[in-house]
């Protein structure tokens, strides 16, 4: 759930909602109902995206991906957010919240494609300044590097 935020630019809200169907073999990609009720489709990594159907296989069709305990149907908002708090103090990165991952994959992607209108449209931004407002459109910060090295411990 952490890679997906990081690595698709996910709203805490969007990660935790996400279902078996979301995943588009076709295209790499995940597809579903953004903020505003708006369809996105987002493209992710290869490596990623087979995580994700590996995670994915064996569920039903409408179930979810990440599901909680109890009652709830999908993993809590307040479960990821205290789970990401804990996992970044043990990575050694301060104030790590779910959100903080949309402004490391605005940043990422865009180091990555040098194109701002993508980015907007990747993360479901209607205003592009708003995607300069995540992305910086500086260089990176040093825990975009440590993030992009766990990624790649994690996925090999």
């Amino acid at each position: 759930l952490i890679l997906v935020m990081a690595f698709a630019g996910l709203r805490i809200s969007e990660a935790c909602g996400l279902k078996a169907n979301n995943l588009t073999p076709e295209a790499i990609a995940l597809r579903f109902m953004g903020k505003g009720s708006k369809e996105r489709i987002v493209h992710i990594p290869a490596p990623l995206f087979a995580l994700l159907r590996d995670h994915a296989q064996g569920k039903a069709t409408g179930s979810y991906l990440f599901p909680g305990r109890g009652k709830r149907k999908a993993v809590s908002r307040f479960t990821v957010s205290h789970q990401m708090a804990f996992l970044g103090e043990m990575a050694g990165i301060k104030d790590l919240h779910p959100h903080r991952l949309r402004h490391f994959f605005a940043t990422w992607l865009y180091a990555l494609t040098n194109d701002p209108f993508r980015v907007a449209r990747e993360m479901g931004h209607a205003n592009v300044q708003t995607t300069f407002g995540y992305a910086g459109l500086v260089e990176p910060p040093p825990h975009i590097k440590r993030m992009e090295d766990l990624m790649k411990e994690v996925l090999g």
